[in-house]
């Protein structure tokens, strides 16, 4: 996958979506998710097929980090950096959802992305 092609879905997902994908874990603290309640996926997780996402919960990485991710080879994410995936998932975990389309705007320039 291209950073472009990857960078509008993200971008796409996350200002159709406009909630993160989190839950609360058995220590009464939120964390974000690749896939979350109501459907919800965070940046990396739109990027991730519905296969390859089982392969990933099967295994009980669901709280993986991007880097963690990279050791299970996962296709769709193949041709991309880690640098450059976990700079999306940080749009996602750590900005408000308001912030978000500038968030991206800033990252497409960073990457010499359009922002269409």
């Amino acid at each position: 996958m291209t950073e472009q092609t990857a960078f509008n879905i993200v971008k796409n997902h996350l200002l159709t979506q406009m909630t993160k994908s989190m839950e609360e874990n058995e220590f009464g603290d939120t964390q974000c998710l690749y896939r979350g309640p109501n459907g919800t996926k965070c940046a990396i997780g739109a990027l991730i097929t519905d296969e390859e996402f089982e392969t990933i919960e099967d295994a009980r990485c669901r709280y993986l980090g991007v880097y963690e991710l990279e050791t299970l080879q996962i296709t769709s994410l193949q041709g991309l950096t880690m640098d450059f995936l976990e700079e999306l998932q940080i749009i996602h975990d750590r900005y408000e959802v308001h912030d978000w389309k500038n968030q991206l705007e800033v990252f497409a320039k960073k990457y010499n992305l359009q922002y269409e």
